[in-house]
């Protein structure tokens, strides 16, 4: 058992993984960077947004939305348009993390 020796993957060492594309968490924006309404892609303040949070068999997903598109919907927005909305904020993260959301939800890719 002493000669084993385990060969690190690329990740243990600060490497990255060839399999990795370059979207990575690291890479991918934090809760500092400036907000975008999912609906109508302007920049937002903080203050500005009603950020919602949808569950669904894979987990909670969530969409940020400027007041001035949801005043169309006082009694709450469709299901389908949040759908949209959670799959648009998926985009701001890479094409592959938006298709594996597509995916998911059972989204036609």
């Amino acid at each position: 058992m002493d000669h084993i020796v385990h060969q690190a993957g690329p990740g243990a060492i600060g490497q990255t993984s060839p399999d990795v594309s370059g979207n990575t968490y690291a890479s991918r924006p934090n809760r500092y960077d400036p907000q975008f309404c999912d609906c109508c892609n302007r920049p937002v303040g903080y203050f500005d947004v009603q950020r919602t949070t949808s569950r669904f068999e894979c987990g909670e997903l969530p969409s940020y939305v400027c007041y001035a598109c949801l005043a169309p919907y006082p009694d709450g927005e469709p299901r389908a348009l949040r759908i949209r909305w959670i799959i648009a904020r998926a985009g701001r993260f890479g094409i592959q993390w938006q298709e594996a959301v597509k995916a998911q939800l059972g989204w036609p890719a």
